[in-house]
């Protein structure tokens, strides 16, 4: 075909799609939420009317994957639902996971149920494919969930792994998250000095970064550190 195959299988989105996916994510990163969402609406249209399943996948966990990141998670749902769907049907191997573990990460912190074990499929599938490209962003992801279910100790060695990828393949665009989760854990377990040097870390690389969405985050999290070690004071 035009775009490639393997085994009968196309293997190449269509240039438009791809780069507006990029265009999505990154103004999701950096926290122009109005923009990623009109940008996501607008590539989704643009691909209603074609009949190319590799194209269609991939926008589909794009949009998915860039929600996930805003925590839209009822839009991260609705596309993932669609893009393992398509995924599945045309084996396409690298999407399925993706789809995957964002439809199982937004089901956990929706209101629509408990997505861990999705979750955890996914990014099982997705380690069987020996790809580290997002791979520390989808370990600290799943430290969050882990975090937020009570699981303190997997949340630790996942975020762990985190750290040691995002220092292999200085993939560092979700460090910041990492930080700022480090620090939550460290919180936890009162050890304040520690979780304070964590989240003073994440708000420095969300500035370096420009990552706004990222800042606010760390800075939500060092305001709320200082409040309750305030209160602890009196």
């Amino acid at each position: 075909t035009r775009y490639g195959t393997v085994t009968g299988v196309q293997t190449c989105a269509l240039p438009i799609s791809a780069s507006r996916g990029y265009r999505v994510i990154a103004l999701s990163i950096l926290g122009r939420a109005t923009q990623a969402e009109q940008e996501s609406d607008a590539v989704v249209r643009s691909i209603a009317d074609i009949e190319h399943p590799f194209s269609l996948a991939y926008v589909h966990m794009i949009v998915a994957m860039a929600a996930l990141i805003r925590r839209d998670w009822a839009l991260s749902v609705k596309h993932a639902q669609i893009g393992v769907s398509i995924s599945e049907e045309h084996g396409f191997h690298v999407y399925a996971p993706i789809c995957q573990f964002a439809l199982g990460v937004a089901l956990g912190r929706s209101e629509s149920g408990d997505g861990v074990a999705a979750m955890e499929e996914g990014l099982h599938r997705y380690r069987k494919l020996s790809i580290s490209l997002c791979l520390s962003f989808f370990l600290t992801s799943a430290a969050e969930m882990y975090w937020l279910c009570g699981r303190a100790d997997d949340a630790q060695r996942a975020l762990d792994e985190s750290h040691q990828v995002a220092e292999k393949t200085g993939e560092g665009f979700w460090s910041a998250e990492t930080e700022r989760l480090s620090g939550e854990l460290l919180r936890d377990q009162r050890r304040a000095p520690d979780a304070l040097k964590h989240f003073d870390k994440a708000l420095e690389i969300a500035r370096t970064q420009k990552l706004r969405i990222l800042e606010i985050r760390a800075a939500i999290a060092l305001a709320r550190f200082h409040d309750e070690d305030g209160r602890q004071e009196k």
